[in-house]
């Protein structure tokens, strides 16, 4: 039988040591063992801050010091990975090889940013952007479809939450056309307006389900960009890639605002549209 190859290894949120029989979750992300109870309660990896430095399990916490003797350490390649296959759901652990690369792939890419550092800005979502970027950036063709359905589906609000605040004004604008027609509209035709209202909102929503993932591409390269210009000469610091984080961290604030942005336009909409059927 194999030796349990979390024995005594730090759960990272209540610092005991694991023992063979412990249910154990590991991170989809660096791999850190936890065990589940802690995992769960703490609703993330307890190293989730160092997830910015491109941080990857092996063998020890971020905080641990390194035991002496020193062993040789543990690099996440195939043959390691393969036994902690059966820890992980299968999925997950068929993508893990290809996470755990593009998570440390500092290599400028034809966009003139490394795929670490946009998996560092998305901050969240990893598993489903680390997927879209690598099809936006292919060498030799040019692809912008994707799939997604909160950035169609919650739009413009989770546009605010992204921090795209140009294309979520925009979406508020668009939303905001039909109340000037319902303005100027007779009552003969309000209705035929509100169907066109409607079949305006469902293709937004359509188109912001499919390119909502290229848009969101596109704005995290300018970021980075301009973070590098920030940085200059400091580029690839922990500093540099923690700075990176922090501005693309999802902006619960902004979605706040963006939907009492939409509530409000949606009731001028309304209003308009009592307004040109009395009158």
């Amino acid at each position: 039988m194999d030796e349990f190859r979390f024995e005594n290894k730090t759960c990272p949120v209540c610092r005991k040591k694991l023992h063979e029989g412990d249910d154990i979750a590991v991170c989809p992300v660096c791999g850190t063992p936890h065990h589940r109870s802690c995992y769960l309660e703490k609703n993330e990896c307890g190293v989730n801050d160092f997830h910015a430095q491109g941080f990857v399990w092996e063998g020890r916490l971020p905080d641990e010091p390194v035991e002496i003797p020193v062993t040789k350490e543990v690099s996440p390649t195939e043959e390691n990975l393969d036994s902690a296959q059966g820890q992980i759901p299968d999925e997950v652990y068929e993508m893990l090889p290809d996470i755990v690369k593009m998570m440390n792939d500092d290599r400028p890419g034809k966009d003139g940013v490394s795929m670490k550092e946009l998996l560092v800005y998305t901050n969240t979502s990893v598993w489903h952007y680390s997927a879209a970027f690598k099809a936006f950036r292919q060498e030799g063709k040019k692809r912008v479809l994707g799939f997604n359905v909160c950035s169609g589906l919650f739009a413009p609000i989770f546009q605010f939450y992204r921090k795209m605040d140009a294309v979520g004004i925009i979406l508020l604008i668009i939303t905001l056309v039909p109340a000037a027609f319902f303005l100027m509209a007779g009552e003969g035709l309000s209705n035929g307006i509100y169907m066109a209202v409607n079949i305006l909102s469902l293709l937004q929503t359509i188109i912001m389900c499919i390119f909502g993932d290229y848009l969101f591409y596109k704005h995290a390269v300018r970021r980075i960009r301009k973070m590098r210009g920030y940085f200059s000469e400091n580029v690839g610091t922990p500093e540099y890639y923690e700075a990176l984080s922090e501005d693309g961290r999802p902006s619960f604030g902004r979605a706040a605002l963006g939907f009492l942005a939409s509530m409000l336009v949606e009731a001028c909409v309304i209003a308009a549209a009592a307004h040109s059927t009395v009158f």
